[in-house]
């Protein structure tokens, strides 16, 4: 029997892997060898060591083959996690921790402890804003940063490609271009271009209520309509009231209020018209000029009761 052994032994010495001491008379195959399962008496205790370049596999046929352990589909996967890291590949065989973390919370970029659904503590730090934190510092050729936006505090800014800042949103006001936050509820650094269909270039509400105009009918630049009436001004800086088209620098469709003034009569305030009450009398005046240089508030009608 021991020649036997020594015969397999020799013919099926492979590598580093040696079978040996076999006892065919002895050996317990129901314990080693049962419902194709195969199972080692012992591992752990051998002094043979060095670096695996291959992985035992099974092909299709049920037969054992060889599999290098860098070759894709097959090997084994080496490396340690700690748990709630969410794992990356150090290489094509071996897998560790990523810099991502998830927390109760929700996922964590730099950090175990994530506040927001996505929280990002990685390089530049974080800034949180509603459910979500980014980076405080605006990296290069950014083009929508949240957080402290070019010292402006928690904000949105938009970028050009250039990393040239074009929009800051911040507490609902918006400011167009590179200033500080809007103090109204829209600031433009600039001009304003309007373009619409046609000749005209428009600003309107529904139904033309409220119009603003380079062109259109009459040459009309501003229009406000409403259940009382129209106004409008024209292309001859004439304004009219209550009128389709206004003829003079002034054209109202209906009565003139005025009140009373304490104005100075100059050259200036020049034909102004004032209505005053003085006792029981009602006077109608209008400041004229009544010298070189010199004017005066003179009575057109009086009235006394």
């Amino acid at each position: 029997m021991k020649k036997f052994e020594d015969s397999i032994v020799n013919s099926l010495r492979v590598g580093k892997l040696e079978f040996k001491d076999l006892d065919f008379e002895n050996y317990d195959y129901s314990n080693r060898y049962k419902n194709g399962e195969l199972k080692l008496p012992s591992y752990g205790g051998g002094t043979i060591t060095g670096t695996a370049t291959y992985n035992l596999g099974v092909d299709a046929s049920g037969n054992v083959i060889e599999v290098s352990t860098g070759g894709g589909g097959g090997g084994t996967v080496t490396g340690s996690g700690t748990q709630d890291y969410i794992t990356k590949w150090n290489s094509n065989t071996a897998v560790g921790n990523s810099i991502m973390f998830e927390g109760g919370s929700g996922i964590g970029l730099g950090t175990v402890t994530p506040s927001y659904a996505f929280d990002n503590h990685y390089n530049l730090g974080r800034y949180a804003s509603f459910g979500v934190a980014f980076a405080e510092a605006v990296p290069a050729n950014s083009i929508i940063n949240i957080g402290d936006v070019d010292g402006n505090g928690a904000a949105l800014g938009l970028y050009d490609d250039a990393s040239a800042r074009t929009v800051l949103v911040k507490g609902g006001s918006v400011r167009i271009g590179t200033g500080a936050a809007a103090a109204e509820r829209l600031e433009v650094e600039g001009s304003i271009r309007l373009s619409g269909t046609g000749s005209q270039d428009n600003i309107y509400t529904t139904n033309d209520k409220l119009l603003l105009s380079s062109g259109g009918n009459n040459g009309t630049s501003f229009l406000f309509d409403d259940a009382n009436g129209t106004i409008l001004t024209d292309t001859n800086a004439e304004v009219g009231i209550g009128v389709a088209v206004p003829y003079a620098k002034l054209d109202v469709a209906g009565a003139i209020k005025i009140a009373d003034t304490s104005a100075s009569p100059t050259a200036n305030t020049v034909g102004s018209i004032r209505y005053r009450v003085s006792g029981n009398n009602s006077y109608i005046d209008m400041v004229m000029q009544d010298g070189a240089t010199s004017y005066a508030w003179v009575n057109i009608v009086q009235k006394n009761w």
